[in-house]
């Protein structure tokens, strides 16, 4: 069996994983359709294969706007299951750091993703890396300051009693 892959231009990783018996060899090029035998990008050689590229339009073959093809070769005289699971990542996707901030996020403001993470507060304004991307601050600075109810694009919440006595209700408002 052959499937194409079409990685679109902002792709900035590629995530392959495959749960199969070792008679199961996963093949993938890029460009054109992988062989059956010979060498490949990524030939499998054991049960139960990965692949965790980064993509760069600098570094063949792993490229984001290129389509690629992966075969499955069943070398057994029976049939075999296979399980393929393809993750695709963009930088708004993207935090291969695991530290709950996006790599985007962390680029725009650090000299790269493993300067800080989700709990640092290097601004000291009370105020960790992750309550700051929720509600759009700059982690740089300190910043922290309520948000303009109906107004605002950045700022932490602000609750209010709205309504008239014995019809109040409680209104918080936040940026999403």
């Amino acid at each position: 069996m052959v499937y194409q892959i079409p990685v679109p231009p902002e792709a900035t990783r590629f995530k392959v994983s495959s749960t199969h018996a070792s008679n199961v060899i996963v093949r993938m090029e890029q460009g054109t359709l992988p062989d059956a035998t010979g060498t490949q990008h990524l030939v499998s050689t054991v049960a139960n294969s990965s692949l965790n590229e980064q993509l760069s339009t600098a570094v063949w073959p792993w490229q984001p706007n290129q389509t690629y093809s992966v075969r499955f070769v069943n070398t057994a005289a029976t049939a075999q299951a296979i399980t393929f699971t393809l993750k695709g990542k963009n930088a708004l996707t993207e935090d291969s750091d695991n530290d709950r901030l996006l790599d985007a996020r962390e680029l725009q403001y650090y000299p790269n993703i493993n300067s800080y993470n989700a709990t640092s507060d290097i601004d000291k304004d009370g105020a960790n890396n992750l309550a700051e991307w929720a509600f759009n601050l700059n982690p740089t600075r300190p910043d922290i300051a309520a948000l303009t109810p109906g107004t605002s694009t950045a700022g932490m919440p602000v609750a209010r009693l709205t309504g008239s006595p014995g019809n109040q209700r409680l209104t918080i408002e936040f940026i999403r």
